[in-house]
């Protein structure tokens, strides 16, 4: 188990942009997805609405830091010139579980691959900017069965550990509910097991 406390930003919600660039228009939309398929929906959705624009380019950011899904398309402008800028945004803002298409409208100037790097990756900036966050941090959460002497240890080292009890089912026996942070769920169970002379029960649930 990683014993590395890890934070990151999810996108929440839905902004939108817009900036012309010698005649051409470009809206750029940011909305959160948790998903490649809900990611592919919203996609067909904007080509839907805006069916009369020369180019909808698009990146997605989906996951986590231990395992995310990066993709990316120019759909039609030059090779590397619009999807990859809006990822890199994307990365540059260290954002996951978002979707930035960026639709254009040709207004007759030609940009050249340099000018519409410079486009897309203005649009998406915009875009990503507007969209709000929010900072997750992984949980463990722990099942506990226990006699009721063992309440005062459980409680104290709950908090500890920065975590929380929930569940709680009193019997002949205890059952509940620990949630801490992930880095800090090895050291929990160590000590549970230690001061609790292996007379609580664990389970990772």
């Amino acid at each position: 188990m990683s014993v590395e406390d890890i934070h990151y930003l999810i996108a929440k919600g839905i902004s939108e942009s817009q900036h012309t660039d010698r005649g051409s228009k470009f809206i750029g939309y940011c909305v959160a997805v948790g998903s490649e398929d809900e990611a592919k929906d919203i996609l067909a959705e904007r080509r839907k609405l805006h069916y009369n624009a020369t180019h909808n380019c698009w990146a997605y950011r989906i996951g986590s830091p231990s395992g995310v899904v990066e993709r990316s398309s120019d759909d039609g402008e030059p090779p590397g010139s619009a999807g990859r800028p809006i990822l890199d945004q994307i990365k540059k803002a260290d954002i996951y579980g978002v979707i930035v298409v960026v639709t254009r409208w040709f207004g007759g100037t030609k940009l050249g691959s340099g000018g519409l790097v410079r486009a897309y990756r203005h649009s998406s900036e915009l875009a990503i900017a507007e969209i709000s966050t929010v900072e997750l941090r992984p949980l463990m959460k722990f099942k506990l069965s226990c006699g009721y002497e063992h309440i005062g240890l459980i409680e104290k080292l709950t908090a500890q550990f920065e975590g929380t009890i929930s569940d709680m089912v009193f019997t002949d026996r205890v059952e509940l509910v620990v949630t801490v942070p992930a880095f800090h769920g090895e050291a929990l169970e160590r000590s549970l097991t230690d001061q609790g002379a292996g007379r609580i029960g664990i389970d990772e649930g």
